[in-house]
């Protein structure tokens, strides 16, 4: 698995093939499985949510804030629906969190909720006539949702818990 290899071919506008998709989601799933529930973090750290699928803002955003490992991020949910490129944001977001463990944080966000994810797939798999395979895809991207942690400690100067 070459993490950054994915990570620029992602950053290129490039799909990952279904084999390293899963690959990635297994890992990423492995290390959330891992995680406690309260996770510390580095401050500085920079907050941001609601991505909604838009991967253009982004890639904008690490521009004008800074990459990944050099600023710190907590992402709080909200990655997917509404923009046209959810696969590629969400797909990014755990490529990161793979190679730069330490400096980003992901948190389960309304849109990651199993129901409202679930019948969107399903609905999506009816309305499009995905195959099978492509529908066993996208379920594992909902289960690696569902692996996502619910609170974060940041560490500093000052202790706060948030929670989503």
């Amino acid at each position: 698995m070459d993490l950054d290899l994915w990570i620029s071919k992602v950053k290129e506008g490039q799909h990952l093939a279904e084999h390293e998709l899963q690959t990635l989601c297994e890992y990423v799933k492995e290390i959330l499985i891992e995680e406690s529930n309260v996770q510390p973090v580095n401050s500085p750290v920079t907050v941001c949510g609601d991505i909604h699928g838009q991967f253009h803002d982004l890639m904008k955003l690490f521009a004008t804030g800074g990459h990944v490992p050099e600023t710190n991020y907590i992402f709080m949910g909200d990655f997917v629906d509404r923009g046209f490129n959810s696969l590629e944001v969400f797909t990014i977001l755990l490529l990161l969190k793979a190679r730069y463990l330490l400096w980003i944080e992901l948190e389960f966000g309304s849109c990651q909720l199993k129901f409202e994810v679930e019948t969107r797939l399903y609905f999506y798999y009816l309305n499009i006539g995905l195959s099978t395979t492509e529908f066993e895809r996208i379920a594992e991207y909902t289960h690696t949702f569902l692996k996502l942690d619910l609170h974060l400690k940041p560490f500093g100067e000052r202790e706060l818990l948030l929670t989503s």
